[in-house]
């Protein structure tokens, strides 16, 4: 369907022309496969640290793996480690999720929306993944091509898709942040743009557009 100006004026249409994305459980089935690695890491210090470590991160989607690393070892192991146990961990976490992450599968729809419409949308990438990994991991996926702006961890969410907005000719109301957590959602509502939901079992934010997949994004690109 081909929109023209004047449609879109009269009917007073807001058109998106920009999409931020978050990576794990939006374009990465990889929530489940990072709750895995959190037991692995974890499990050194009995197996109801390792459950709580997986709780935790599973309700706290959106935040990087080191301000989780650092709670759980605040509540759960009373302070036990110091800096340099928590780097040790640190290392041990990604180096297990190195061998894994790779050949996590896509989400329903997403390797087609992003390799289809790069050229008609500007897509960005805000993610809590350490920005060194998120950068290798695209390019393993074979998709970091198409995205203009990528930014991971240890910038915080708020601030990286403020970076987006900065450094885009686009206006805030031509975005779209599309995430599955209440760290994504309140990035969105501090930067004032719209959002979009991606529900899963981990799904905690209140938002009101909410989709499956991205199978289903394209009824949002014009609103």
């Amino acid at each position: 369907m081909i929109w023209f100006p004047e449609l879109v004026k009269t009917l007073k249409l807001i058109v998106i022309k920009s999409i931020i994305f978050d990576f794990d459980g939006v374009i990465l089935d990889s929530v489940g496969l990072k709750s895995e690695v959190f037991f692995e890491t974890f499990k050194e210090f009995g197996k109801d640290i390792a459950k709580k470590a997986v709780e935790y991160h599973e309700n706290h989607g959106g935040i990087s793996r080191f301000e989780k690393f650092d709670y759980i070892n605040k509540k759960f192991l009373n302070s036990k480690l110091n800096e340099n146990d928590l780097i040790i961990l640190a290392e041990k976490f990604a180096s297990i999720i190195k061998k894994k992450i790779f050949k996590a599968p896509f989400i329903k729809g997403s390797y087609e929306f992003i390799s289809s419409e790069h050229s008609n949308y500007e897509l960005h990438i805000a993610t809590s993944t350490p920005q060194n990994e998120i950068l290798d991991i695209l390019k393993k996926k074979k998709i970091k091509q198409y995205f203009k702006q990528i930014y991971g961890s240890p910038l915080k969410k708020t601030k990286q898709v403020n970076k987006i907005l900065s450094n885009s000719f686009y206006k805030k109301q031509e975005f779209l942040l599309v995430g599955d957590s209440i760290e994504d959602y309140k990035a969105s509502i501090d930067n004032k743009v719209r959002f979009l939901g991606i529900k899963s079992k981990y799904t905690r934010f209140p938002a009101i557009d909410k989709i499956d997949n991205l199978f289903q994004i394209r009824k949002f690109l014009i609103k």
